[in-house]
């Protein structure tokens, strides 16, 4: 390993250490990224922190979603105000959490 991959590879080794799950993607044919739980360092390969998946809060209705909320609380406010406004087009309507899948 010369210098300037020990200075790429740092940061991923640090989370390592800290209690991150590293990942790896090997060159080859099939290309796409696996869990180690000891990375081995291998110069032709990529390393990563595995990703935290993102999450986000709609109102549905069972059919359709809307709005994208950061929160629980951001998104019931934003159903009382539309129910506030609306009150039989949003009565069926309940927050929801999407979470990406990202195994």
């Amino acid at each position: 390993m010369n210098r300037e991959r020990a200075r790429e590879l740092l940061p991923i080794i640090q989370a390592y250490a800290d209690g991150k799950v590293v990942q790896v993607k090997f060159s080859g044919p099939v290309e796409r990224w696996s869990s180690v739980e000891d990375p081995t360092w291998f110069a032709c390969s990529e390393y990563r922190i595995k990703p935290e998946p993102l999450e986000h809060w709609c109102i549905s209705d069972g059919e359709q979603a809307l709005g994208n909320n950061e929160s629980l609380e951001a998104c019931e406010k934003s159903l009382n105000e539309l129910r506030t406004n609306n009150p039989k087009m949003f009565d069926k309507y309940e927050p929801v959490l999407f979470r990406e899948v990202i195994e």
